[in-house]
């Protein structure tokens, strides 16, 4: 009866390693996948800078890593509040400079949208829901519409990155107009 406790003990002991195992495997793959994406934009925009004579200035890297800290499409206010958080001082010329070098280096996309213009790291391959009514933009990213445009060869031209933007009305709006319609018809 002691030997089949200890190897009661020894199986589950070999199980939660596999488990432990298994789980930091995930996560090391995780953490390396995004390591990589990160390397990636940083070598992109070093030999943008190379090729193309400038410096690899200590603000360039900040508003860069300013610009990943935030995790999704923003604006240049965006931008600066996130340089500022970080406790960096630039100029608004350098911010807004430094961020034309990254969309000229393919390190930034920029997407124009209802009135404002936002910027995303790429590659940022998504589509905009746009309300009519009330101004509402829904970010999506579609999958199989990705593949099906990366799979287009476009004569004499290399698509970089896509943005496309379905304008209409959101659902809230629908219940709204469509619960105004029905308390105007009663009074009627």
């Amino acid at each position: 009866m002691h030997l089949f406790g200890k190897g009661k003990l020894f199986s589950e002991i070999f199980r939660n390693f596999a488990h432990v195992k298994k789980t930091h495997q995930s996560i090391s793959i995780r953490m390396t996948g995004e390591k990589l994406k990160q390397d990636s934009v940083q070598q992109k925009l070093s030999e943008y800078l190379v090729r193309t004579g400038r410096r690899n200035t200590a603000e360039r890297n900040e508003i860069l890593e300013a610009a990943r800290g935030i995790g999704k499409s923003f604006s240049m206010e965006d931008l600066a509040e996130a340089v500022s958080q970080r406790g960096v001082r630039v100029s608004q010329a350098t911010l807004y400079n430094t961020v034309e070098l990254l969309v000229d280096a393919g390190v930034l996309g920029r997407y124009y949208g209802t009135g404002e213009t936002t910027y995303g790291i790429l590659p940022c391959n998504r589509h905009h829901l746009v309300c009519l009514k009330c101004g509402r933009v829904k970010v999506v990213k579609d999958k199989s519409f990705s593949e099906v445009l990366r799979a287009r060869h476009y004569s004499a031209f290399t698509a970089s990155y896509f943005e496309m933007t379905v304008y209409g009305v959101c659902s809230t709006c629908a219940r709204k107009a469509k619960k105004t319609n029905i308390n105007t018809s009663i009074k009627k």
